[in-house]
Formats: structure tokens, sequence, C-alpha cells
């Protein structure tokens, strides 16, 4: 469960909290399963290093203008992960620990040791750079090596993490190419770009997390983020 407590991290920027929940989801049985939609797809190399021991996954990521949804296999294991983020919400299920991770965006900052806002600060612009700009530049370091790619370093005060992203001109688009998130204890996830499709036809279900009577806690990591 570490290691996906620390995937979370880098998509909410804190560790994972207790959370239980019942009823929660959102209503999938109305929705053709074969509907499909538009949407860019991701597909990173990553690795997750602990004491200097890199474990390797792949993760795969499907946005559109107001949400992204993502998935996990590899070293996780087929299946165990799938979630959605939007400017509002993060929220993560893991089908074979039936556990289910959600979080408020505003909470997220309001949680987090960070001294920054959620008006400062929205997750899902990470995704594109043009939209990095709109942010308070009180948060990040931009460095330009031409049109084609860019880098950004993230590590606002009092945080005692810090991302970088490097982005590369894909049909005129500057996406995420390279990606590395770094804690105080050294725990590290790195990403690169494997495959990028602009314009995917992905199944409308991926973008909607199930009804879920019943699930378990997510417990939290002491020494994670903190």
């Amino acid at each position: 469960m570490r290691i996906i407590c620390l995937i979370l991290l880098v998509f909410s920027i804190i560790g994972c909290s207790v959370s239980k929940k019942t009823m929660i989801g959102e209503e999938v049985s109305g929705v053709d399963s074969n509907k499909k939609i538009s949407a860019e797809a991701f597909l990173y190399d990553a690795k997750y290093y602990d004491n200097n021991k890199p474990r390797s996954f792949r993760l795969q990521i499907f946005r559109t203008d107001s949400i992204i949804a993502f998935t996990g296999n590899g070293y996780l294991g087929k299946g165990v992960l799938r979630g959605t983020l939007t400017s509002d919400s993060l929220k993560a299920y893991f089908p074979t620990e039936d556990e289910y991770y959600y979080r408020d965006v505003d909470l997220i900052f309001k949680q987090s040791e960070c001294n920054i806002s959620d008006d400062d600060f929205d997750l899902s612009a990470l995704f594109d750079f043009y939209k990095i700009m709109k942010l308070n530049n009180a948060i990040y370091e931009i460095s330009e090596t031409d049109n084609n790619r860019k880098k950004i370093v993230i590590n606002p005060k009092k945080c005692s993490w810090d991302i970088e992203i490097e982005y590369k001109n894909y049909d005129s688009d500057l996406r995420p190419y390279l990606f590395s998130y770094t804690n105080k204890d050294n725990r590290k996830i790195s990403a690169k770009l494997r495959k990028f499709k602009k314009s995917a036809n992905v199944k409308l279900n991926l973008f909607k997390m199930p009804v879920l009577e019943k699930v378990s806690e997510v417990n939290a990591l002491d020494g994670l983020v903190n």
C-alpha cells in the first residue's frame, strides 16, 4: 500500500489519510460501457524508489478538458488502481483491496504543511504547460530551453517535497514528457512518457467511479510526506 499512497501523493500533494466512506462514487449503470469519447492518452514508464531500490510500473492517463482518469499496473499488479482527478477532487479505487480514497481539492491544501492555497494551484494543470503559466508564479520556477521543450520545478515554501516536470512539444501542445517527485526522505517517483496520442477513443466508463456500498479505510502512513 505504501507505493500506492505515494502515487496518490503525486496527484494530491499529501499522503494517504484515513478515509472511510459508504455509498460513494458515481452511478455507471445508466452509461453505455461501449460509448467512447475523445481524450488525450499518456502511457508512462515509471519507477518508484525506496532506499534507492527501483520498482517499475506503468501509469496510463487519459485527459479531457474537465477530468483526468488514471490506471496503474506492473509492479502494482494488474487492475490494482483506477481513479479520477478534476480541479475539485481526487478519487481512487483499489479493487483488489476494496479501498477507496477521496479528497476535495480545497481540503488537500488546507491539510498540507505547504504555504499554498487551492486558488494558486490547480492540480490538473500539471498536464498542460500553458495552464501552469496562469497560476501563481511564486510556487514554481521555469527553465526555458526552447519553444519545443520546457522544464518546471514546483517547490512551494514550507513544503517537504518537490516536483520537476519536463514538457515536450506534441502537435503544438506542450505535454509532460519527464516527471519526478521527491520528498525529504528521498522517496521518489520518476516517469518517462512512452506513448502519447492527442486524440484517442476512450471508453466513457474509465472516467466514472463505481458505486460502492462498503469500502475499507485507507490507512495513514507516517513519514511519507511529513
